[in-house]
Order: C-alpha cells, then structure tokens, then sequence
C-alpha cells in the first residue's frame, strides 16, 4: 500500500520538531503543505490530496503533533475492506500549569484531531475536502477534516481509531486568551449548525459560568476562573451562533480540482435581512424551466411535475401572470408581468403530457432538445446512473476511473446508494463522451447490467414525434447541443460542434433554424463561462438561456437569460412561489 504523508503548517508555525517526529517514526518522506492563511486547513488538505499521486493513502498531520515511534508501522497495518478512515488518539504534550476542566474539543485532542487518514480513492468519491473557509482559533469538530469523514460514512465506508497511532500535541504555546477564542469559536459554530441546547441555554451557561469565574478569582484560584471563564465563552459563543462565526462556515472558492460546483456563500444572517437594492432596468418577465410533465416514483434531481399540478400551474399562470412565447418576452413585448415557459432536454412525456396540457391551457412553451438522443433514443446518463444505484449490486464496493484517479464507494443500503448516486453524478457532469461511456461501462459491471435502451418512462423523442410536437401549437423548438456535454468544460472544436450540429439537426428535421440555445446543464460558473457565451453567438444564435434563477430585466446579456426552475407544487403553492419572484398581476 502506498500512502503519502503530509504535514499541514500554518503560516509563522515552527513544524521542524513535527516533521522530525515523522522521519524517526520511520515515515520516509514528508510532504509539508503551507496553509495559504491562518485557519485553512481545507484549502491545504486539498493541495495535499492533489499531490499524493498514485499513492492509496494519504495522512494529515498538523504541524504542532508529534507522533510515536511506532505510527508508520500502524499506519500502514491499519487498513481492512470498506475502511476509509484510519484515525490516532492525540494527548497533550507540554500543557501549561494553568489548563484545568474538559477543553479537548477545542484543543484538537482526541481520536484523529490532527492525525488522520483517507483512502485517496474513497476521498475522491466524495469530492475530496468541502472548500469551507474555517478559522485560526478552530481546532473544534466543525471543519473540513470532519466535513469528510461525515461524508464517508453517508457513502458507506467505515472509520477506525487506531491505538498505534497515538500522538502528542504540543500545548506550550497554549494562552489563556487563546483558549478563551477557541471557546467561544466553538460554541458559535456549534449553534450556528443548529447542534446543541440552544441560545436560551448558552445565555445561562454563560452567566452560571462567568458567575463561578469571578468567585474563582476572588479566592485567588487562577486555574479554576480560567475553566469556568473558557466555559462563560462558550455559552456567549452559543448566543452569539453565526452572526460571529458564518464567514469561516462558508466556502471560500467557487469549485475544488474533484468539485465543479461548490454552493456560493450563504449571506450574513444580518445582511440578508436587507431589502436588495432595485435595479434601474425595467423587468420584462420570468422564464420558467421544466423538464418532464410525469408522475416518478424516484426523482432525485427533482426533474418532473406531475401532470395534474402542472395542469394546475398553468391556470394560475393564465389567472395571474400574462403568459407569453419566450421570443415575445425577450423582445420587451410581453408586459411587466410575462411568463414564458421552457422544457429542457427532450424527453417523451414532453409529447405525452405536457402538449395536451398546454394546448388545452391555450398556452405554448419552447422545448431546448438534445438532438443526438432525439436522432438515436439514447436515454441521459444521469437516469441511468439513478436506475443502477436504485437497486444493491453483489459487490459493495463502487469504483470509477477517471482521469484524475479512482473514485470509490461502499454502499451498503438505499440511503447510502442515494448518497452515492449524487456523488456519481457530480463527477460525472462535466466529463466529455468518451469519459462518461467508460465510466458507466464501469457503473454498468458493478451493478451487474447491460446497455441498452432507457425504459419507456426515460426515453427521449424520437424525430418523429419531435416533429409533432413542433408542428402544435403548444411548442416551439430550441436547440440543446447535440449530446448535452457541460460546454464549459468541452474543448473549443468540439463546444462548435455541438453548438453548430443541434441546429443543424433541427433544421434539418423542421425546416428552420432555431433562434435559442439552452447550455446543457446551464450553471453559470460550471457549465456556461465566456467563451461559452461568446461561442453561442458565433454559432448564430440570437439568445443563450442558463439554469440560474432571476428575472430578465431590458439591457441584460443576451446570451445570459437567467430561468426559475420550477417545483413539483399545486397551483396555490406554485403561484405564491412566483409570487415572491414576479408579482401577479
């Protein structure tokens, strides 16, 4: 087994007597990882994560833990199937004199604080370390370290503690204020992720506490206030919750090398509270994004409505809002309240479902379809890895190459495939052709399946019935790309292609040239970048809708159309979420 071992320095730290540690523990060689500032230890255990290879193993250690003699040999006997997560019991080295009562959670004591381990391939399954942003004085369970091992486990792997993997902290440089900041670090995270009592128990533990402090100072017993002081802060830190510590809770960068897409930053709970500031363009309407008109019994990705709320949807459309064809509100045309209504991808309940339902609504919509499946019924990957995951396969354990490394998963029940599904999904969105076919060649093998067509339920349109479906009133055809690739991630020749090729395709099969183009996948940031954007008008398109809510306002991007994606809701429901976008009429 080859394992790769990294020491995590913090700036201004002195990691010499750590890494000296390493080497007599017989580790033959340490990589140090620089914190790029104080508190980011995701960001470092990622650049380690990156630099480790083709080894199998890779370990963390913080650069004031000093481990035993006989670590390296523990470390590499430790591993059994479905194992992911080794970890070493951390005691203290050097405490000062002064440090009395239960502060190890703060202390980064206990079993894996600042000595652990991951099997690289297990780790990469989950996406490698949450980009959170974390903090100087957090040494709590909170961050990202914890982050992977939680998400470990969701994926059906198994952690260990290992005795002979014991460690010493070194706490000389420990001072009480130090302490005092961790504390209240920790009680703010800890509320501000809704664990623990609450804020009315913070607020007395706070007060219980700085009371017993004072007395602890009055007798002269300096250990004691000290204690009861450290716990006063805790409490403070419990009321205080996010307002204090939300910044270092979020991720700091938009994706990570094994994540596409990081979730933007949560506002500040105070700042949130405020009105946004109205733009000076005048709105010209909301463009909603569907995908399926179908009742499914499993959609994790929340693709479909059912078809009698999205009967219901339309009435209140045509009750409170002017629904309009999205050419029409992309000219300015439709009145401040317009709504257009889209469909993505091109699958057959489209025909099936929605088309009676708008042409009896006297409502149209435009369908952006995918036309290399349209051309060949190959159904989308993201239902196929749905379907293989839906059911155990005779091995647990899940493994994927891809370019990267192998991705590896353990799943043992429903929850976990589930979790295993969205994983699978995000390492595979913004993969080209030829890696996704491998990968579910591999999803296949596992799962102990065949290729072959999607069930009815999943197909797409055929060419025939595509043609139908333009040829009512209830559609308008746009263009999808070809065999729906993340663009942003696809190189120039082949973006062209794609971009050139589904309007090609369409012209070819409807006699005129779509106007739209929907990005495949369509978030901006992931799926649609710049030269995206810019590669959609070269190819003649006079407009480029994502998948990013907002309201289209005159004067925006044309090749930039923000759309609602809309819930599986009745039409009271529906219509009070529009409401809080688009006001009716």
């Amino acid at each position: 087994m080859r394992i790769a071992v990294a020491l995590l320095v913090a700036p201004g730290a002195h990691a010499a007597p750590a890494a000296a540690a390493l080497r007599a523990a017989g580790v033959p060689d340490v990589l140090e990882v620089a914190l790029e500032r104080a508190g980011a230890t995701a960001q470092a255990a990622n650049t380690a994560l990156e630099g480790a290879g083709d080894a199998d193993v890779l370990a963390l250690v913080d650069d004031d833990v000093l481990v035993g003699a006989g670590w390296w040999t523990a470390l590499r006997t430790a591993w059994a199937p479905g194992v992911a997560v080794v970890r070493g019991p951390v005691a203290a080295a050097g405490a000062p004199a002064w440090l009395r009562g239960a502060h190890d959670e703060v202390l980064g004591l206990g079993d894996g604080a600042g000595n652990v381990a991951f099997r690289l391939a297990a780790l990469r399954g989950v996406g490698g370390f949450f980009p959170v942003r974390g903090h100087a004085d957090a040494r709590d369970g909170f961050g990202a370290i914890a982050l992977a091992r939680d998400d470990l486990r969701a994926a059906g792997w198994s952690d260990l503690v290992v005795p002979g993997l014991a460690a010493r902290r070194d706490l000389t440089a420990l001072t009480p204020v130090a302490l005092l900041r961790r504390r209240l670090r920790t009680g703010a995270r800890r509320s501000a992720l809704g664990q623990g009592r609450g804020r009315a128990a913070g607020l007395r533990t706070a007060l219980r506490a700085g009371a017993a402090a004072a007395a602890g100072l009055a007798r002269g017993d300096r250990a004691v206030a000290l204690d009861r002081a450290a716990w006063a802060a805790d409490g403070a830190g419990v009321v205080l919750g996010a307002a204090l510590v939300h910044r270092e809770l979020q991720p700091d960068r938009p994706q990570t090398t094994l994540r596409a897409a990081v979730p933007a930053p949560a506002p500040h709970p105070l700042t949130a509270r405020r009105p946004p500031r109205p733009s000076r363009r005048p709105i010209l309407g909301a463009v909603l994004l569907y995908h399926r008109v179908a009742a499914l019994e499993h959609d994790p990705l929340r693709l479909a409505v059912a078809p009698g709320r999205f009967a219901q949807q339309l009435e209140a459309l045509r009750r409170g809002w002017t629904p309009v064809g999205l050419e029409t509100l992309l000219a300015g045309e439709g009145g401040p309240h317009a709504v257009a209504i889209t469909f993505d991808d091109g699958y057959h309940d489209n025909l099936l479902a929605a088309a009676p339902a708008l042409e009896a609504a006297g409502l149209t919509a435009t369908l952006f379809a995918s036309t290399g499946h349209v051309a060949g019924g190959d159904g989308f990957w993201w239902d196929e890895v749905a379907r293989l995951l839906a059911s155990p396969a005779a091995e647990p354990l899940l493994e994927l190459t891809l370019p990267e490394g192998p991705r590896a998963w353990a799943p043992r029940d429903a929850a976990q495939r589930a979790t295993v599904a969205a994983h699978v999904r995000g390492a595979l969105q913004t993969r080209d052709a030829a890696t996704l076919a491998r990968a579910l060649e591999e999803l296949r093998a596992w799962a102990g399946a065949l290729p072959g067509p999607p069930p009815p339920r999943d197909r797409p349109l055929t060419v025939g019935e595509l043609s139908a479906l333009a040829a009512s009133p209830a559609f308008t055809v746009g263009a999808h790309g070809r065999t729906h690739l993340s663009l942003a991630h696809t190189a120039p020749a082949q973006r062209a292609a794609e971009l050139a090729g589904s309007a090609e395709d369409l012209e070819r099969w409807l006699g005129a040239r779509p106007a739209a183009f929907a990005y495949p996948f369509g978030v901006p940031g992931v799926d649609v970048d710049a030269p995206t954007r810019a590669a959609a008008a070269a190819a003649g398109y006079a407009w480029g809708v994502l998948n990013h809510p907002g309201l289209v306002r005159a004067g925006g991007d044309p090749y930039a159309i923000p759309r609602l994606a809309v819930p599986d809701l009745d039409g009271a429901t529906f219509a009070r979420w529009l409401d809080t976008a688009l006001p009716r009429r």
